[in-house]
This record gives structure tokens, sequence and C-alpha cells, in this order.
């Protein structure tokens, strides 16, 4: 009687055995399934992770070295992954910079309605001085920019190539004031550009203007300087290299001039 229990418990242990070799050799040799967008976007697998797929925006910042505008492009570059925000060390990125990336995948999420918690965002950046690259890159100013690419990524789309953007991201979408905007505006249009997007309100530029009078009393010279407000309008500048500015309050009127074009006024 022992003998025969032996055996049953011998047999039951085999086919143990048997079904979990045969559980693992189906996990192992089963298709990869993906699903295909009907839209035309890249394939997403089963998990939401989307395929990998990369967008360019042209940015443009202030030198601080000549206090003039310069170009360049900031790039976003969806992998599979695990929800990180990854920066190129190349040139270096200041922590405002890095800032802006994570706000702008929040924002791009929001905007599309696709989570990036399985995919990785790497961003990397360029701009050019003269004809050598920047070592450094800083500021918030391209934040807008980072996130039109990364919506642009996202649904498998191309930023224009003849746009420029400038301004800051802010957690709910709207685009936040940045500085030097003459500057940025005469870069972008020597660049060639044909549309640069600036944050709302910054269309029309306050600046001051330098007057000097000269008197004379008792036989001393006095020289007085004043400074008077004057209104440059944006547009009417960047007309002399046929490039329109436009204003944009939100990520959202952001992205309808630079991806998915719309009829803009002549300048």
């Amino acid at each position: 009687m022992a003998k025969n229990n032996h055996s049953v418990r011998i047999n039951i242990r085999v086919i143990l055995v048997a079904f979990v070799v045969g559980v693992i050799i189906g996990v192992v040799l089963a298709p990869n399934v993906q699903l295909s967008a009907s839209d035309g976007n890249a394939t997403q697998a089963p998990n939401g992770q989307l395929e990998p797929r990369s967008a360019v925006a042209h940015i443009v910042a202030v030198s601080t070295d000549t206090n003039k505008g310069v170009i360049g492009t900031a790039t976003v570059e969806l992998i599979p992954g695990q929800g990180r925000v990854l920066i190129s060390a190349n040139p270096f990125v200041e922590p405002d910079t890095q800032e802006s990336v994570a706000i702008a995948r929040a924002v791009a999420e929001n905007f599309t309605g696709v989570s990036l918690a399985n995919n990785d965002v790497i961003a990397s950046f360029e701009l050019l001085l003269g004809n050598e690259s920047a070592q450094v890159v800083g500021g918030p100013s391209a934040g807008a920019a980072i996130t039109v690419a990364l919506i642009a990524a996202v649904e498998n789309r191309s930023v224009r190539s003849d746009v420029a953007i400038t301004g800051r991201i802010l957690p709910d979408g709207r685009i936040g004031s940045v500085g030097g905007i003459l500057e940025k505006a005469q870069a972008a249009a020597e660049a060639g550009m044909q549309i640069f997007i600036v944050p709302a309100g910054q269309a029309n530029i306050t600046y001051y203007e330098k007057t000097e009078s000269r008197t004379s009393t008792n036989g001393f010279a006095i020289t007085r300087i004043s400074y008077a407000p004057q209104t440059l309008s944006l547009n009417n500048y960047t007309k002399q290299w046929n490039m329109t500015s436009v204003e944009a309050q939100t990520i959202e009127e952001a992205a309808m001039f630079a991806i998915y074009n719309p009829t803009l006024p002549n300048p």
C-alpha cells in the first residue's frame, strides 16, 4: 500500500512539472502582438507604450556674451522606458531648463490624452554661436518649444521647420513671458523663419528712448537726460524680413501655429 501511494505522488509531480514547462514554452514562443493606430500614428503596444519617435522645434535665446539673439533646436525623443525624463549632457543644461522639460512632459500628456508612463523622454539642445555650438543652455524660455515638439512626437507629426518659438511653459498649459524678444526675433528672422511665436502680451514691446537737453546757467553747462517710453509693434519690426510674429497664450494656440498649419496673416 505504501508503494502505491509513492507511485501516485511521483506521477503527480511529473504532471505538475510538465504543466509548468508547457506554460513557460508557451509564453516564450507567443507572438509579440501590437496594435496599429488607425489614424496613421506609429504602432502602440497593448501596455500603452509608444514606439520610438522624435520631433524637432526651433528655439531662440540671447547670448550672455554678446547680448545678441541666437537660434538653435530642441529635439525630443520618445523611447520605450519607465516614464523618465532624460537630458542630454552635451551641452550642459541648467536646472531651470531641465525643469521645463519635466513640465512639458506633463502638459503634453494632458494635451494629447496619452500617458507617457511607459516611455522615456530624451531632450537635447543645440544653440549656434557663430560657427560654434553653445556649451551651456539655460533659462526657461525654451519650455513652450519643447512642449510643442513633444506633442508632435506623441502624435507622430512634425513641427513646421519655418517656425521659431519662445516662451516659458506653465503647468496649466499657459505660456509665460520671457525677455529678449527683439534680439530673439532678429535671430529667428535672419535664420529664415517665417513665423515667430511669442507669449501673449509680448507682440507689442515697450522700450525707453533716450533724449538729452543742454542748457547753460551762470557759465555752467547742464545736460539733462530723460527716457521716454515708446511702443514698438513686433510684427511691424519683423516685416522687413518677411516674418510674421504671432502671440500664443496657451500651448494649444502655439501648437495650432507650429503643427496644424493654419492660414496666417501676411507680415
